[in-house]
């Protein structure tokens, strides 16, 4: 939704899915129970199937388009509501009616190209985004050696749980702020960590935040240590938290990279602390200040041009 806000605004834009139904401006929200009723009654100029290609089967019947775009965002396709067939069934049976796939990075593109090969040459690269104007906040209230985790447990809490005593012998007033898009402790190892926690004074667990709450949190965080081995596709934290000048010391692994550019410090397993408390200050402004700057220049706002320029061009 974020990305069709942006859009031509003489195009009728259709965002189908589980949503709730309503019009705002050039954009109607319609249920998946309604689209075969939608789709007999109106041929469409382009479909967006995102991440979920069965998608082209369960409404195979009732499809009239010019253009087919097939937008990926983890690491393989899903096949959900089809009944019959897998995800190299449908590639095949609809490879000829689909005009690109769009990955997030070129990480991202090369994992697809080794999976699904008779992709190859139709997969373009156009990251996520941000919306810029949520991040309201005022980014000179920094509280220091406050770290943020927003992530979930499973993406290297652990990690940063095992380091957290030697942080807090290098800086004593560090603090670590938690918080999580999913539901936390779900395991027995995530109720060891929950307990961890519970035990320490610095570190605080605050559940799942909405964005405004999560975007006023960034922006009084300091670092962003990720410890993570987590086969990241794009990874939205990043930008946000580059967008909020949080200094990001990070695993690179799968796509992060590629998102965080040269705007971040990559670390090994082993060697975190050793490079968390060499980083200068000078390097932090550094880090800070293009950080921000690329992460304003990765809204979706830009995102749309490109997808304008490529569904539009014709």
């Amino acid at each position: 939704a974020y990305l069709v806000k942006h859009f031509p605004k003489d195009y009728e834009i259709i965002v189908c899915g589980d949503v709730e139904e309503e019009t705002v401006d050039n954009i109607r929200y319609i249920h998946l129970f309604n689209l075969p009723n939608f789709f007999m009654e109106n041929p469409v100029h382009t479909i967006v199937v995102s991440r979920y290609i069965g998608f082209l089967e369960l409404f195979s019947q009732y499809l009239s388009f010019y253009k087919l775009y097939v937008w990926a965002h983890d690491t393989c396709f899903h096949a959900y509501g089809s009944n019959f067939l897998g995800e190299p069934e449908i590639i095949n049976k609809w490879n000829s009616r689909i005009n690109n796939v769009i990955c997030l990075t070129p990480w991202h593109k090369n994992l697809f190209s080794e999976k699904y090969p008779a992709f190859k040459d139709k997969i373009v690269t156009i990251n996520n985004g941000i919306i810029n104007e949520m991040f309201k906040y005022p980014l000179n209230q920094k509280v220091p050696n406050r770290f943020i985790y927003t992530s979930c447990a499973e993406r290297g809490l652990g990690r940063l749980l095992q380091l957290w005593p030697q942080i807090l012998e290098k800086y004593p007033d560090a603090t670590l702020k938690i918080s999580s898009y999913n539901h936390f402790p779900k395991n027995k190892e995530e109720e060891k960590m929950m307990e961890y926690i519970k035990q320490t004074p610095s570190i605080e667990h605050l559940g799942r935040l909405g964005r405004d709450a999560l975007y006023e949190l960034m922006s009084t965080g300091e670092y962003w240590l990720y410890p993570s081995y987590w086969p990241e596709t794009s990874c939205i934290t990043a930008l946000e938290m580059l967008r909020s000048e949080v200094v990001c010391v990070y695993f690179p692994v799968a796509g992060l990279p590629n998102t965080m550019k040269d705007y971040g410090i990559p670390i090994k397993e082993g060697e975190e602390l050793d490079v968390l408390f060499s980083i200068t200050e000078e390097q932090k402004d550094i880090l800070r200040f293009t950080g921000r700057k690329y992460a304003e220049n990765s809204s979706w706002a830009e995102r749309a041009k490109v997808w304008c320029n490529m569904i539009f061009s014709e």
